[in-house]
């Protein structure tokens, strides 16, 4: 019996091994850049937002709902603008924290 589950744990770990390889289908560059990407993401009614390029061998469209705009210039922040102040109290906090090294670090709220 030993035997028997030996055997059947060796078929099973040597499977394992030769296992189906994986593969792509397509090309792993969007073709025509830019305007392609713009096509791909306009076809899934969404906004381009980045083209990634990873090294030589792959390119990427980065695409993101659409955000609505608001009816008049002040009624809303638009997303840039939070960023921005989101960007500003970390800056502050890394300021206060690399002024004394030994200072216990102050929470960071938003």
């Amino acid at each position: 019996m030993r035997r028997l589950v030996n055997t059947a744990a060796l078929i099973l770990l040597s499977s394992g091994l030769y296992g189906c390889p994986t593969t792509f289908a397509g090309s792993a560059h969007v073709a025509n850049g830019r305007v392609g990407c713009e096509q791909k993401c306009k076809k899934s009614k969404l906004r381009m937002s980045a083209l990634v390029f990873l090294g030589e061998y792959s390119s990427a469209c980065v695409c993101e709902v659409p955000v609505a705009e608001p009816k008049s210039p002040g009624s809303a922040a638009s997303p840039d603008s939070a960023s921005i102040g989101s960007v500003g109290a970390v800056v502050a906090h890394m300021e206060q924290s690399t002024s004394d090294p030994d200072a216990p670090l102050p929470p960071l709220t938003w």
